[in-house]
């Protein structure tokens, strides 16, 4: 995937991609993290749910990847500071 998006956003939409293939022998094989790919299963299967239960539609993005960008990039932004008795908090 060659794109110029910063690594933990390239390394979420690569776990997208092989959330179907998960096993731990082929996570070995390829370097990944068995346990932080079952956790993102887990969250996808959350979101259908909620998409279930308020009628939107799963659709995918297909090779418009730039989608889920913005969208994991709007999400970084909203938790990145917090007020604190009037002075700002950065949070990453």
């Amino acid at each position: 995937m060659a794109s110029s998006a910063p690594p933990l956003i390239t390394e979420i939409m690569s776990m997208l991609v092989v959330i179907p293939c998960i096993s731990s022998e082929w996570c070995s094989e390829h370097f990944l993290q068995h346990k932080a790919l079952l956790k993102v299963r887990e969250i996808r299967s959350q979101l259908l749910e909620i998409m279930t239960k308020t009628n939107m539609a799963e659709v995918s993005c297909g090779i418009n990847s730039d989608v889920v960008r913005i969208a994991i990039c709007s999400a970084f932004f909203h938790h990145a500071a917090r007020m604190k008795g009037g002075t700002v908090i950065t949070c990453i």
